[in-house]
């Protein structure tokens, strides 16, 4: 797919938006198969997606062409950006797309997480997606500064405070809003499950109350998330849901997995590990994953 992809760049007549769109389903195949290439996948992708901005503000004619196409390809630009550095173990990945105006063939205040969100058909689907996936773009900042070392611009309670209100509206959006139930959803509590659990590991001494109870709220959270998805498959299958809905559920197992403290029955972690093993057999990203969950399983039994 890789060459091909090299081979449709230098390819005359091949139009930058199919390259756009080709590059972009290259990636999210990396991506699901654990392969560093994606992050440089999307470098190219994004640099595609720039001149096609360039394109369409030189010639109306282009610009009216294929509006609705050119628009889901900005949605799973950042939607995949997001993803990329999610679904890695360490964080330390810098986001392509940090901030809004970064997001190339979106307009400004596009993705805002309110009541006028709406799904039509797969566009309004990969709206909510990308514009959950904006608003986790500061947290993930935010977690690789603390993976590196380096102080965040940002102090972690500002952080949390804004992934907390934000998970908080989806949530209320999602019980009269059934289509904001899946990727969404996973994204924003993985999320905060990665970024409450790194605060956790860099205290220096007991855990403070507020922390303890706020901790435990997303971990409780992301447990029933787990579970549930388990069920929802058993039922359904998995070969046939979101890629990006089920790799932020199973990432989120990880630094969950991670708090030794917190009761996870030997029947929910069979439960999981089963899950988890259905998932690695469609996406290599999951042995990765499972090997981390088996590893911290141990660490749990010690």
């Amino acid at each position: 797919m890789k060459r091909i992809f090299v081979i449709a760049q230098s390819s005359p007549g091949v139009k930058n938006l199919d390259l756009l769109q080709y590059g972009l389903l290259l990636g999210a195949y990396e991506c699901s198969q654990g392969l560093e290439s994606a992050y440089s996948t999307l470098t190219l992708c994004i640099s595609l997606a720039r001149m096609i901005e360039i394109q369409s503000y030189e010639s109306n004619d282009i610009d009216s062409r294929h509006p609705e196409e050119k628009l889901i390809c900005g949605y799973a630009l950042v939607a995949l950006d997001r993803l990329i550095v999610l679904s890695s173990m360490d964080y330390r990945l810098p986001l392509l797309l940090p901030d809004e105006q970064s997001f190339p063939l979106i307009e400004e205040h596009d993705l805002e997480l309110d009541e006028g969100l709406k799904v039509y058909g797969y566009t309004g689907r990969m709206k909510i997606t990308a514009t959950v996936a904006r608003l986790v773009g500061n947290t993930l900042s935010y977690l690789r500064c603390c993976q590196l070392g380096r102080a965040p611009q940002v102090d972690y309670a500002t952080i949390d405070s804004s992934a907390q209100s934000s998970l908080g509206t989806l949530l209320q959006l999602s019980e009269e809003k059934a289509f904001l139930n899946c990727e969404p959803t996973s994204m924003a509590i993985s999320t905060l499950m990665a970024l409450r659990c790194s605060h956790d590991r860099s205290r220096s001494g007991p855990r403070d109350s507020k922390d303890a109870t706020e901790l435990y709220s997303i971990a409780s959270m992301t447990l029933e998330m787990c579970l549930s998805a388990s069920d929802f498959i058993r039922s359904n299958g998995v070969e046939n849901l979101s890629f990006i809905g089920l790799c932020c559920v199973w990432r989120a197992v990880l630094p969950l997995l991670s708090l030794k403290d917190f009761p996870i029955s030997a029947q929910d972690l069979e439960t999981l590990r089963r899950e988890l093993q259905r998932f690695s057999s469609c996406w290599a990203i999951g042995a990765t994953f499972l090997q981390h969950f088996d590893r911290l399983v141990h660490l749990r039994s010690l």
